[in-house]
């Protein structure tokens, strides 16, 4: 790896911002050598030491420029494999010689990389689109691909894709049509899931407030992982047709098939329900039209499950009188409330 190339990405790590493809080359770099570890031990005490935060982060990046053509070149960070005589070196002199390259980085090219994303005029400008409840949203990202956003959704997204890879985050539900691209893998982060794609059409579900993060490719190829990159965890690739289904509680996950009418009903315009139940059924409700959901005496109905199709749009009203017909519950519309009072 270039030395400049592992600047930046010790500097992304300390502050929190590297991407899926940079955490796997710092995590390939550490096991190079056991040395590393104390390198990059070293960046993170002083930057803790100098206690940056948002609040005083500019100054202490601007005493550290003031310093920048006082200080020598740094040594080189990335390990010489040719080199035989590292075995021997005392730990506690790799220490000493960590801190050192430290001081001289703060006033070279590492505090360049560590400062980038703050200060750096071409540097990356991240997008945030929050779709309300009762709406949806359609995307067109800067390679071509389509992002179709459901209610309640959210979608962290670079303005322009720079790098080895195409990265978004998705909290929400989404549907992803992907510009097909060998050599810039696209990848989905959503909770602990990381789904990668080089050009394919799927589906993610992955609601903060639900158990479940849900994958379903409809063409082309996945690959969907942990993002821990430990392998041990789960590493799927899915086919068309196959779904991914992972249990934030328990962490567990199955692969298995999909019905495309009831996992992409949502993009269609049509509201589904398969044998749902009552916090499920207001959960999505609550979503698509936007209106917040009371509900009253919910043990009578608690163990009902709720089916239906509902196609077009059809108004909040017609919905719920369908679904309440065997349920055994009325309701009432107040302004953005709706009150579910469920009967014995």
């Amino acid at each position: 790896m270039k030395e400049d190339r592992i600047y930046r990405i010790i500097g992304r790590h300390i502050s929190g911002k590297t991407t899926h493809l940079e955490a796997q080359e710092l995590k390939t770099w550490l096991a190079e050598d056991e040395h590393h570890r104390i390198i990059l031990q070293a960046f993170q005490e002083y930057w803790n030491a100098e206690n940056v935060n948002n609040n005083n982060r500019e100054k202490v990046l601007a005493r550290i420029y003031e310093r920048m053509d006082k200080t020598p070149k740094p040594v080189n960070l990335v390990r010489n494999k040719s080199s035989t005589g590292s075995k021997y070196f005392p730990k506690f002199l790799y220490r000493v010689a960590a801190v050192l390259i430290v001081g001289t980085l703060l006033s070279w090219v590492a505090v360049r990389n560590i400062a980038h994303i703050y200060d750096d005029p071409d540097q990356i400008v991240m997008v945030e689109k929050v779709v309300p409840y009762g709406q949806k949203s359609t995307i067109k990202l800067s390679d071509g691909s389509i992002v179709k956003l459901n209610a309640g959704s959210k979608l962290r997204y670079p303005s322009q894709f720079s790098g080895p890879s195409r990265e978004v985050y998705l909290e929400g539900e989404a549907f992803f049509e992907i510009q097909e691209n060998a050599s810039l893998p696209f990848l989905v982060t959503s909770g602990d899931i990381v789904t990668t794609v080089l050009g394919t059409s799927f589906n993610v579900k992955a609601h903060a407030e639900e158990n479940l993060i849900k994958v379903a490719l409809v063409t082309g190829k996945v690959k969907v992982s942990h993002k821990s990159l430990d392998k041990s965890q789960f590493d799927y690739t899915l086919v068309p047709n196959e779904m991914f289904t992972y249990h934030k509680e328990g962490g567990t996950s199955e692969k298995g098939y999909f019905d495309p009418g009831e996992a992409l009903a949502w993009k269609n315009q049509t509201l589904f329900f398969e044998n749902a139940n009552l916090n499920e059924m207001t959960a999505v409700l609550q979503r698509w039209y936007g209106k917040k959901f009371i509900i009253n005496n919910g043990n009578a109905i608690i163990t009902r499950k709720f089916s239906g199709k509902f196609e077009n749009n059809r108004s909040l009203e017609y919905v719920l009188d369908v679904l309440s017909l065997n349920s055994n519950f009325s309701y009432q519309i107040t302004g953005d409330t709706v009150i579910i009072q469920g009967k014995p």
